[in-house]
């Protein structure tokens, strides 16, 4: 999808919160997981994103960095995790009438250099 940039793009949101609430977490898991563990929750999460009105998904990927998933025991999933986190934001725009853009999403390594 080619977004109009000279317009105001809405985007999806609060993934981690919204996750929280479907899944009905406590403490601090990594999210970046659920791409593998929970593709359901990612897939509605997304889709009801896209039905209210968002056209730009982002992955669920902003901690997926080898160094932040090693604290998780999941460094040797970073390939999957990234895979999956595009894969379940591309099947959610493709199984909806709304067409969305994807944007990867990576955060700081949680680490000093």
């Amino acid at each position: 999808m080619r977004l109009d940039l000279q317009r105001p793009i809405m985007a999806d949101g609060a993934m981690g919160t919204m996750l929280y609430t479907a899944l009905g977490l406590s403490g601090r898991p990594c999210f970046e997981a659920f791409n593998l563990t929970h593709p359901d929750a990612v897939l509605e999460i997304n889709t009801a994103y896209l039905n209210a009105g968002a056209r730009l998904l982002k992955t669920i990927s902003f901690g997926a960095t080898r160094a932040r998933l090693q604290a998780f025991g999941l460094d040797g999933q970073f390939s999957a995790i990234l895979t999956a986190s595009v894969g379940l934001a591309r099947q959610a725009s493709s199984e909806t009438s709304q067409s969305a853009a994807i944007a990867g999403s990576l955060g700081p390594l949680g680490d000093r250099l």
